[in-house]
């Protein structure tokens, strides 16, 4: 009897909370703004620069591939049958569907920040990368709700790319970070001269 009222709550709760997100990101930020150093002020607004737009990206495939999905899905209906659906369920159906999306092309921006920290070297991301595509598809098949097969490679065939990015750009940060070092040219079997 209630399902109208709810309805109504969640569509005002979602409208709301994108619509004040850029306020509330602000506030997040301007409480974590005074404790970075002037370094990571600077990567920060470079990743803010990327999230943004990716997880825009990630939400328009998403919406794009949302009618095949559902087409599939709602095709395993007999043709004797009707298939009645609710709007509640299916507006919970388009946010998760939407924000696993977006989320999941926030990847290269996770991986470049853990590069960056020095715990995840580039050559390393090279290394286990068949494991990082196979751990792409499982994911992509567990977390897109249809069963179809285009649904998930919709996902998970730009995920494999973002990787393959960030596997590069985190490489190259590698190297300049090696460059820069004091220790760089030397070798690991020279003694040292003290």
């Amino acid at each position: 009897m209630g399902g109208p009222l709810v309805l109504y709550l969640k569509l005002c709760g979602m409208a709301a909370l994108v619509a004040t997100s850029p306020y509330w990101l602000h506030q997040i930020w301007s409480f974590i703004l005074p404790g970075l150093h002037a370094h990571e002020r600077k990567w920060s607004r470079v990743f803010a620069a990327f999230a943004g737009p990716l997880f825009m990206v990630g939400v328009l495939v998403g919406y794009l591939t949302l009618p095949k999905g559902l087409e599939i899905l709602i095709g395993f209906t007999q043709s004797d049958l009707t298939n009645l659906v609710e709007f509640g369920d299916y507006f919970s159906f388009l946010v998760r569907t939407l924000l696993v999306f977006g989320i999941s092309f926030e990847i290269p921006v996770f991986l470049i920040l853990l590069n960056l920290t020095g715990l995840l070297p580039g050559r390393v991301i090279g290394q286990y990368r068949p494991w990082f595509i196979i751990g792409i598809f499982v994911f992509s098949a567990i977390a897109t709700p249809s069963t179809d097969p285009f649904t998930m490679l919709f996902l998970a065939l730009p995920m494999c790319a973002l990787v393959g990015i960030s596997e590069v750009i985190a490489r190259v940060l590698d190297k300049r970070k090696a460059a820069r070092s004091p220790y760089s040219g030397l070798s690991p079997d020279e003694p040292s001269p003290i």
